[in-house]
């Protein structure tokens, strides 16, 4: 289930909005710099699927993906080299903005007869980039 994989989940989902705005601008090429988090990187956010989301781009888009500063001396502050990420909490990230969330952690709830799921990585984009 995807839910079980909520960094793949993300991923397919920036994928997707990536390829309907490409279609809606006329941009000649896009440069995409995706910074992937910890929590997105072991939920699913593999070199698979990135290599499959680079060769199924859309002509002209070209997907570049970072992954560095997992150490707490090699951490990011700033994120504006970046034009997307994908990460557990936006809670300190300014200049972007939420354009898809991935369901994740499923458990059964047991009242409600239903899988339950909850906000497990957020796909943010850097304000203004499509214009």
């Amino acid at each position: 289930s995807t839910k079980n994989y909520p960094g793949g989940e993300a991923l397919r989902l920036l994928q997707s909005h990536v390829e309907h705005q490409s279609r809606q601008q006329s941009r000649q090429s896009t440069r995409l710099d995706v910074y992937i988090d910890n929590a997105a990187a072991m939920s699913g956010v593999s070199l698979f699927g990135q290599r499959r989301t680079m060769q199924s781009a859309a002509e002209g888009v070209q997907w570049h993906f970072h992954k560095a500063g997992y150490e707490t001396e090699n951490t990011f502050q700033d994120f504006t080299d970046f034009s997307h990420l994908l990460v557990e909490s936006p809670a300190d990230v300014e200049g972007f903005k939420i354009v898809a969330v991935a369901q994740g952690y499923p458990r059964f709830l047991w009242r409600e007869r239903r899988i339950g799921t909850e906000d497990a990585i957020v796909v943010l984009e850097k304000e203004g980039w499509w214009q």
